[in-house]
C-alpha cells in the first residue's frame, strides 16, 4: 500500500483520535499507526484485505519471503510437537548442530538485525503487530548471525514437501530431511572459504 507523507499524518493522526475518544471499530487503529511509523504500509492492506476491497497483494517481494519462512518455522513445530519422545531424542542426535533442538521445543532461529535487517522487520510485524504464527512468539528473532540462506535452502526443501503432506504433519524423517539441508549449505560453504 503506498501512502503519501500527507496520507501517512492523517492516517496517524485519525489513529489517535480513535484510541483517545476509545472508538470501537472493525479496525485496530494502533496496527495501522504501528505500520506506518515502522514503514510497514503492507501490513494494513494484509490486515484489512476484506475491507478494502480488496484480495491483498501484491505485497513486496520480501513480504512473500519472510511469510513463507515463518510458516514453514510455524508447521515445523507443530510438527516436532506431535512426534514422540524416542523420535526427538533421535532427531536430536541425528540432527547434530543443525538446529537447536531440545527434549521438549525446537526454536526458530530468526534472522540477523544486522545483516538481514529487513527481514527482521517484517518478520516482527508479522508476529508482534498481526498476531500471526503463534508457534513462534515466544522465539526470538535476532540470530545474532545471518540465517537467510539457511532458511531458503530450507524452503526448497519443504516447499515440495509441503503439497504432498495435505490434511498432516510432517514425521520424523522428513523433519530430519530438512535440517540435513541446513548441513549441505554448511558444507558449501566451508568448500568456498577452503
Amino acid at each position: 500500500m503506498d501512502l503519501s507523507k500527507g496520507e501517512k499524518l492523517l492516517l496517524i493522526m485519525l489513529c489517535d483520535l480513535y484510541q483517545q475518544l476509545s472508538i470501537r471499530s472493525d479496525i485496530d487503529p494502533q496496527i495501522v499507526k504501528n505500520a506506518i511509523v515502522n514503514d510497514q504500509t503492507w501490513g494494513i492492506e494484509w490486515e484489512y484485505s476484506g475491507l478494502l476491497g480488496s484480495e491483498g497483494g501484491p505485497f513486496p517481494p520480501i513480504v512473500k519471503e519472510v511469510g513463507d519462512i515463518l510458516d514453514m518455522w510455524s508447521f515445523i513445530k507443530e510438527s516436532y510437537a506431535q512426534i514422540s519422545s524416542a523420535e526427538k531424542c533421535n532427531l536430536q542426535i541425528l540432527s547434530g548442530d543443525l538446529c537447536e533442538i531440545s527434549a521438549d521445543k525446537m526454536v526458530f532461529p530468526g534472522f540477523d538485525f544486522d545483516a538481514e535487517q529487513e527481514h527482521y522487520i517484517v518478520a516482527k510485524f508479522f508476529i508482534s503487530q498481526l498476531g500471526m504464527f503463534p508457534a513462534l512468539h515466544s522465539d526470538s528473532l535476532n540470530a545474532c548471525t545471518p540465517v537467510l540462506k539457511g532458511h531458503k535452502r530450507m524452503m526448497d526443501v519443504f516447499t515440495p514437501m509441503r503439497a504432498k503432506v495435505s490434511g498432516r504433519l510432517l514425521n520424523a524423517a522428513e523433519l530430519l530431511e530438512i535440517f540435513k539441508s541446513q548441513e549441505l549449505l554448511a558444507e558449501q560453504e566451508d568448500l568456498k572459504v577452503g
